[in-house]
């Protein structure tokens, strides 16, 4: 990777990034490497333009399925969080 590739800024819950960290520790990478790495294979798991499957996920890393799990969380808080908002909305509409 090239100081000029594009950057961009990331929230993670803590106990994904102290995954993450753990496991660039483990494998002597930075942490930007690992994500990459981590990236690029389930890319290359994913074969042409489909997404991977659990399954593809899981054989990544032995984390992996811990991972899949804090971002299943992630998606069901984002969606209780879309239900409130537009439940305001409708509150204030009134």
């Amino acid at each position: 990777m090239a100081r000029d590739d594009p950057q961009f800024r990331i929230r993670l819950p803590a106990d994904l990034k102290a995954w993450v960290e753990e496991s660039a520790t483990q494998n002597s990478r930075s942490l930007n490497a690992e994500i990459v790495h981590i990236l690029m294979s389930a890319r290359a798991h994913a074969g042409k333009g489909k997404m991977p499957t659990e399954k593809d996920l899981q054989s990544l890393s032995p984390n992996f399925s811990e991972l899949l799990r804090i971002c299943n969380r992630l998606a069901d808080e984002v969606e209780e969080l879309v239900q409130e908002r537009r439940q305001l909305r409708k509150e204030n509409d009134r």
